[in-house]
């Protein structure tokens, strides 16, 4: 506290602060970024990368040869404003769009002529859904986006926010490793007029931690940085995999008025990757009738940061460190736009130990797959995809060429991530299942040297092709 209060001026007694928040946020956090600095493009992807094999942080990665298709969704109400700023910086990208689908939420301003006047000749085919009656729900609106989309990647932009040129050309090379499921950039904040405004806190421009590209799992970013706090504050800043997700997914979605964007990021991140990227610059708007301003005031956000906490535990089993800042950064937003008795208030009875107790109910499985036969990899295939569907988290282990990964790939849903074996045997098997949050480790044909005693000291269940309760021949569960 006294590093804090230090008598110096406030510009540097904000970033002293800033940097001592960051230090204490992402203490523990292991960075794992493409390449080495020296030779990362701007697009955090070696240059020349070829596909086939490539290299991350010295490890080889499969490289997806397909062309990514992007769907673009703009949920829109009364930002009429800012729409044509907002579908211009869309249109202006240098990587090629697939389908850009705007959703009007009945609004009584002047959208809906913006709207129609913006897209009357452009190029990108369109579709325009327009209410006639306001759904109550930002939310229930992405649903509807997510349920038109046929593109490969989503791209989910807030109507009265903005976005680099380059933020595409950026972040779509790292969807073709196929086991980066979201990828996101740097945010900064802008008024009405479009003027970059200085953020609470350390800005990423003068972070250190936020400087270069980093790309890490998705269970080690939600026990790091995202556990923390919702790093990613305007969704169009990211960009994701189009999933299938359960109907019970959307359910809970929609139950959120406000932090359901964080949920979503930890639905959407899976059993994968997430990349990060500050050459990819997207800018969120703050403004007098913007709802996450507003939401300050509201007491569903704090409620809500209490959910998330509890989302976070069942999914990621996000430790103690991580919930504790959690709830300690929503106190602390609590306290300076509701005061101290709202604050004392939200943190009495106990609310870590609470909240700590949710037990993890989302499993993350790795299948162990060699190549082998047409029928073992077709079975295993649709077991992972199978199991996916079920909500649970999977990853295939891939030892094999550049064919068998083709193989895979076509078979494979979306929402299965892919590492060559050759990852978790560099990186070391106890640091690759703790990394991950491995929970269970199948192997469908070949066991990789040295799993069997990684997983008995670590207390995975390790199942193969002939054990109970997995059984190939019949791509069924044994009861």
């Amino acid at each position: 506290m006294a590093y804090i209060r230090h008598p110096l001026k406030s510009s540097k007694r904000k970033l002293f602060r800033g940097r001592l928040v960051e230090a204490i946020e992402f203490n523990g956090f292991q960075r794992r970024q493409f390449a080495g600095t020296k030779s990362v493009s701007h697009s955090g992807l070696p240059p020349n990368a070829k596909y086939g094999i490539s290299v991350d942080g010295e490890l080889p990665v499969f490289r997806d040869k397909r062309t990514q298709r992007i769907s673009v969704i703009i949920p829109n109400y009364n930002h009429a404003a800012f729409l044509r700023e907002r579908i211009r910086s869309i249109l202006d990208q240098e990587v090629e769009l697939s389908e850009l689908i705007i959703l009007d939420d009945a609004s009584t301003d002047d959208s809906r002529n913006v709207i129609l006047e913006m897209t009357r000749d452009i190029s990108v085919p369109v579709k325009l859904v327009f209410n006639e009656m306001n759904s109550g729900s930002i939310f229930r609106q992405w649903e509807k986006g997510f349920e038109l989309a046929k593109g490969d990647l989503i791209w989910l932009c807030e109507s009265d926010d903005t976005c680099d040129p380059r933020f595409l050309g950026t972040l779509v090379p790292y969807f073709s490793d196929p086991s980066v499921m979201m990828a996101f950039g740097r945010i900064d904040s802008i008024d009405r007029e479009g003027i970059v405004v200085p953020q609470s806190g350390l800005s990423l421009s003068a972070s250190k931690f936020w400087g270069a590209p980093i790309i890490a799992s998705a269970y080690s970013w939600f026990n790091g940085p995202f556990g923390n706090k919702n790093v990613v504050a305007n969704v169009g800043g990211c960009l994701f995999r189009r999933q299938e997700f359960s109907p019970d997914i959307f359910s809970e979605l929609a139950s959120y008025r406000i932090c359901g964007d964080w949920y979503l990021y930890s639905r959407v991140a899976r059993g994968g990757r997430i990349a990060y990227d500050p050459n990819a610059k997207a800018y969120f708007r703050v403004h007098t009738s913007n709802s996450s301003k507003a939401s300050l005031k509201s007491e569903s956000f704090y409620n809500e940061h209490v959910r998330i906490a509890q989302a976070l535990r069942r999914h990621y089993e996000v430790n103690k460190s991580a919930i504790r800042l959690l709830l300690q950064n929503a106190w602390a937003i609590c306290v300076a736009n509701l005061g101290y008795a709202a604050g004392r208030e939200f943190a009495q009875g106990g609310l870590i130990g609470e909240v700590m107790k949710t037990p993890r109910n989302i499993n993350h499985i790795l299948l162990i797959l060699a190549a082998c036969d047409e029928h073992v990899v077709s079975a295993a295939c649709r077991l992972a995809n199978t199991v996916s569907g079920r909500g649970e988290d999977v990853t295939v282990l891939l030892s094999g060429d550049a064919t068998l990964f083709d193989r895979v790939r076509g078979l494979l849903s979306p929402s299965v991530s892919i590492l060559p074996s050759i990852f978790a045997e560099r990186m070391g098997l106890y640091p690759f299942l703790t990394e991950f949050g491995i929970t269970t480790v199948w192997v469908a044909d070949n066991e990789i040297g040295g799993m069997d005693g990684a997983c008995r000291s670590l207390r995975i269940p390790l199942l193969s092709s002939s054990a109970e309760g997995f059984d190939l021949s019949t791509d069924r569960f044994r009861k």
